[in-house]
């Protein structure tokens, strides 16, 4: 390999640091805002960061039970998506503990992809483009580098099984590996990055594939790599793994999902232009381009105009394989696909293998890179080829940038009445500390006395303000559990049929679900919320321990049901009106 000059060195490393910092200045916004900080609720505010703090403020107890939530539930219930993330939330607060870790994400996200399209072009220019729109994306830091660390681990292999490796290469790739499963979770993406190492290296043990990679050192540290990869997240994962292979008695409420199936075709269609879940790319203009650069070179081909190099083989790979991940998605979703892994009941029933779809932001942004790269081997004149480079990236980083935090964040500085929905908005600290504080001075009870269950409030609000919970959101906790709530809620999810399917198809939210809005609302003051004929079994609430209510709104049968109006919470800059009921 051609070494590179002192001067391209030089280069490399400024650029380098260039988008480091550009990188960083996309969180300034959210580290000033702090608590006032525009965070999408779905799936972090709601779910995780409960997870993480609970987990942090019982870290060095050894306790098997977590008291807070739905009534006490096994550590198990709630295992973190990232262990190193647990370790912010111990040392700061939760709002500081989850800027620290988006920061983190978005550079790892912008180191790794930066190495990466380095190793792919070794244009220091194109891995400058990509990795800094790759780390505007606004990924969901709470599952870590699931998504955003794939590149680096990508890297990281590749610099393993490569000749050209040295024992510095050799231990930073192994850092890397290390790192990316210390803060990674392994249901969502430690199986699927293995098990993609894995086939990898056995592809690459052929002997003819071997000679044509150039792979004359053999593989060994690539596969002891995956060894490292493996045995990191068994160590951070012993609790998960042994509950597939536990006979302890201990059903979960998985035992009881409903898989939801789509058509093959059109949720293959979907996943090619609109990504997926909590792995969304906002890739639509890379599509565009790679289909574009795509039909160009095939009619070049037909037309004896071109002749395939290594820049536009790489492309075509790298594209196809971004397809394939769409049809595995598609494929695992399709009906039949679900019939026949429910066949076999249990764990395989519950297992969600279309996970390919964590790689997707790492696959699109690569594409992008390599669009560039096909662009910039075609041109002989320098200045073309940068002109036209920063050309394909600009649509890109204009998509990126309207989607991301930063953008967000920064029109809060200019927003004169601003409506969206912040940190503080959320979990309200200051109304929620009203409440404990009235119950502790009126009632003589701490909030490890008794339980509330919450009503159009979302429960990680009460949780994250130290209310002790019989809702709550879990992936993972008792079936007996699920049914003793569902009868408590069983006469008014008869009345919702969407709210039914909801709770016995899934139940991984043990909400306190009314008919009389759909599914788990976060209803605040206003949308002037009111319950007039909520249902509930008050004899199975108190079975369960509830104490209190924490309702969004009034509850217009309340005295029928024997529930006491104790106090209204109220004033004009808190987001929710709290109607605090206690259950006699």
């Amino acid at each position: 390999m051609k070494k590179r000059s002192d001067k391209e060195k030089s280069i490399c490393t400024f650029l380098f640091f260039i988008g480091l910092l550009i990188t960083v200045i996309g969180s300034v916004p959210m580290f000033i805002l702090k608590g006032e900080s525009i965070i999408p609720v779905l799936d972090q505010l709601d779910e995780e960061v409960v997870s993480y703090y609970l987990i942090s403020k019982h870290l060095f107890e050894g306790i098997k039970i977590y008291p807070e939530l739905m009534g006490g539930v096994a550590r198990e219930a709630i295992l973190p998506s990232s262990e190193l993330t647990v370790l912010f939330y111990r040392l700061l607060a939760p709002i500081d503990a989850f800027l620290v870790n988006l920061l983190f994400v978005s550079v790892t996200a912008y180191v790794g992809m930066y190495l990466w399209m380095g190793f792919l072009t070794k244009r220091p220019l194109i891995s400058f483009f990509t990795a800094c729109i790759f780390a505007y994306v606004p990924f969901m830091s709470v599952y870590g580098l699931c998504s955003a660390g794939v590149p680096l681990v990508a890297w990281a292999f590749c610099r393993l099984a490569s000749d050209d490796r040295t024992g510095k290469t050799n231990i930073v790739s192994f850092l890397c590996i290390i790192l990316y499963a210390a803060a990674s979770p392994l249901p969502m993406s430690g199986y699927v990055v293995a098990g993609i190492v894995l086939v990898t290296g056995i592809v690459m043990m052929i002997p003819v594939v071997k000679k044509k990679a150039g792979l004359h050192k053999g593989l060994g540290a690539y596969f002891f790599g995956l060894i490292l990869l493996t045995a990191v997240y068994a160590i951070f994962n012993l609790e998960l793994i042994a509950q597939l292979f536990a006979a302890n008695g201990n059903v979960s409420h998985r035992s009881e999902y409903v898989r939801t199936s789509y058509p093959l075709i059109p949720m293959f269609l979907a996943t090619i232009v609109d990504g997926e879940g909590t792995a969304l790319s906002y890739h639509e203009c890379i599509l565009i381009e790679a289909l574009t650069l795509l039909a160009i070179i095939v009619v070049l081909r037909l037309v004896k105009k071109y002749k395939s190099n290594k820049e536009s083989k790489l492309f075509v790979g790298l594209f196809a394989a971004t397809i394939a991940i769409a049809f595995l998605v598609a494929l695992f979703r399709a009906e039949f696909m679900i019939r026949f892994m429910s066949f076999f009941g249990g764990f395989m029933a519950s297992f969600h293998m279309e996970r390919f779809s964590v790689l997707y932001p790492a696959l699109w942004y690569t594409v992008l890179g390599l669009v560039a790269n096909v662009f910039y081997a075609a041109f002989k004149d320098k200045k073309v080829i940068r002109y036209a480079t920063v050309l394909l990236f600009i649509p890109n980083a204009c998509v990126i940038l309207m989607n991301s935090y930063f953008k967000e964040n920064t029109m809060e500085f200019f927003r004169e009445d601003s409506t969206a929905f912040s940190w503080n908005d959320f979990y309200s600290p200051e109304e929620f500390g009203e409440v404990a504080g009235y119950i502790r001075d009126e009632e003589g009870l701490g909030q490890s006395e008794y339980r509330v269950g919450c009503l159009g409030i979302d429960p990680a609000v009460a949780i994250l303000n130290g209310f002790y919970t019989i809702d709550g959101y879990s992936d993972n906790y008792s079936l007996e559990y699920k049914h003793r709530f569902r009868q408590a809620i069983a006469p008014e999810l008869e009345k919702s049929e969407y709210n039914k399917q909801y709770f016995d198809n899934w139940g991984n939210r043990c909400y306190l679900f009314s008919s009389e809005y759909y599914g788990n609302q976060i209803l605040t003051k206003y949308m002037n919320p009111y319950f007039e004929d909520l249902d509930f079994d008050t004899e199975a609430l108190k079975d369960l321990d509830m104490k209190y209510l924490l309702s969004a709104g009034c509850i217009g049968n309340a005295e029928e049901k024997g529930w006491k109006l104790v106090k209204v919470f109220d004033k004009y800059e808190w987001t929710y009106t709290v109607y605090l009921y206690e259950i006699m």
